[in-house]
């Protein structure tokens, strides 16, 4: 009777491989953990204008970017066309919008707030992301170059300080 039952069980997969065909239609609607993000370099000049923009590739580990390589980052480019720039800010755009958002996203994209302002130099995460915008998760590192100040007049300053301090010590009233 067990030999009549098997027989008899006709499996129908196709309904299975119309699920998967399916499924893969909306693959770029489902969120996943990003694997890589583009980071830009802006460098600034003195007067607040861009000079340049580098950009690079970089793989994350679960998602994160460690805080050692990112320090390793941030110091290896530092210096652009022979010019040494400082650290002034770093940004994190990261897309976590839920696949259920998306279409009253591209209706009113007035109300998203994906740019973050980073403070602290630690691990970075970035949160899962619907596939079709992986691409534009991004770290901005921006440089500023500051101003050379001029030697001599902060020579001056310090030498005139000094003279007014022997001064008042040799006035000084004798009681």
């Amino acid at each position: 009777m067990e030999d009549y039952e098997f027989e008899d069980l006709d499996l129908d997969n196709e309904w299975l491989e119309q699920l998967e065909t399916d499924n893969k239609k909306y693959k770029d609607f489902y969120t996943e953990q990003v694997e890589k993000i583009e980071i830009n370099y802006v460098y600034v000049d003195s007067n607040s204008n861009i000079t340049n923009i580098k950009k690079q590739d970089f793989f994350l580990t679960d998602g994160i970017i460690k805080r050692n390589d990112l320090i390793y980052l941030i110091k290896g480019n530092q210096i652009d066309n022979n010019k040494n720039y400082d650290l002034l800010s770093l940004l994190q755009y990261n897309i976590d919008i839920k696949p259920e958002e998306i279409f009253n996203y591209l209706r009113d994209t007035d109300d998203s707030n994906f740019l973050k302002t980073l403070t602290n130099i630690t691990d970075i995460r970035w949160k899962d992301t619907v596939m079709l915008f992986h691409d534009m998760n991004s770290l901005f590192i921006l440089y500023y170059r500051k101003r050379k100040r001029d030697n001599k007049t902060k020579k001056v300053h310090i030498i005139n300080k000094i003279r007014k301090k022997l001064k008042r010590k040799n006035t000084r009233k004798r009681t």
